[in-house]
């Protein structure tokens, strides 16, 4: 049992990319990676951006890599190509699904090695529902519906299962502020990362502009009460109330805040315990619940960061002690 009120943890290692640090094109290496994907085997996928290139790297392997889709250096439309890969994910037939944002697509590579476009329209950027606009992320429900956060449009667009390039999407969050990371728990709510706003904002399925903040203020800071351009969001949801992992990505930090409290507490990051003190910029953050790890897409530092177990937390919330989680 953790000894006091905040949080214990076990260690923290890096799982792909060089062990100095450094931007690398070779297998084991990454280049400013901005997304990860966690699939149910503990696969990790690594959109490997500046590399222009998706890798997999199988659980317990650091350095035996698998360029899965692109081509190491080489940005390109066709598609074999990639330019500027961002959020990634395995929808339920295992099928991968890919943000290529500077082509303005989400394009899926099915398990056949058969290659589509699935949303927006390839190198056309609009404002019109069937384009999208360097979008950034991406989430796939159990029903392989399609959320995807349209950046530089400021919105959030949700496409119908086996949707094909050109199809409309229906808004479902707008006026947002530079949108970097979406989520969606079993109730259909959609969170979003409003990057520019410092807040993780919550939608309804049913309304697209009301929203509830559940982090942050609008305001920058550096209090666990409040964030500073927030790139990632993920949830927790076998605790009670659920619990969101943050990035927060300008305190260089990651943040587990529950559903309902007004502050976070530090996970990793500036203050926080154990080894996984130094994030130059984390633009990602995915949890393994079968494994109990946490991953970190730590950007500037090239590399994705793993804990070797999950912490567990002893939290004052809603005037009452209560255990998120023990592993």
């Amino acid at each position: 049992m953790c000894p006091t009120t905040t949080q214990c943890t076990t260690s923290c290692q890096t799982v792909a990319g060089n062990s100095n640090n450094t931007a690398g094109s070779s297998i084991s290496a990454l280049n400013l990676p901005q997304k990860i994907y966690i699939d149910s085997l503990s696969n990790l996928y690594v959109s490997d951006s500046t590399n222009q290139r998706v890798i997999k790297f199988s659980y317990g392997s650091t350095t035996n890599g698998q360029i899965i889709l692109g081509t190491t250096g080489v940005p390109g439309s066709n598609l074999s190509l990639l330019d500027y890969p961002t959020g990634l994910q395995l929808d339920s037939n295992g099928n991968l699904l890919v943000v290529d944002a500077n082509n303005h697509r989400v394009i899926k590579l099915f398990t056949n090695g058969t290659v589509t476009v699935v949303a927006g329209i390839s190198g056309q950027s609009s404002s019109s529902l069937n384009h999208l606009r360097n979008p950034n992320d991406l989430y796939i429900t159990a029903d392989n519906t399609l959320y995807v956060s349209d950046q530089n449009n400021n919105r959030v667009l949700r496409f119908a299962p086996n949707s094909t390039g050109g199809d409309n999407g229906i808004i479902v969050a707008s006026g947002l502020n530079d949108p970097r990371a979406v989520y969606v728990d079993t109730n259909l709510n959609l969170y979003v990362a409003d990057t520019n706003s410092h807040v993780i904002r919550q939608f309804t399925r049913t309304n697209a502009t009301y929203n509830v903040l559940v982090a942050g203020n609008t305001t920058a800071g550096s209090s666990t009460s409040l964030l500073n351009l927030p790139r990632a969001v993920t949830l927790d949801e076998t605790t009670t109330p659920d619990t969101m992992y943050i990035a927060d990505t300008g305190n260089n930090r990651i943040l587990t805040w529950v559903i309902g409290a007004t502050s976070g507490t530090v996970f990793a990051g500036t203050s926080s315990p154990g080894p996984c003190t130094s994030l130059n910029n984390p633009f990602d953050v995915k949890l393994d619940l079968t494994k109990s790890k946490v991953y970190i897409a730590d950007y500037n530092n090239n590399r994705v960061m793993r804990s070797n177990g999950m912490y567990y937390f002893l939290l004052y919330n809603m005037n009452s002690l209560r255990i998120n989680r023990v592993d």
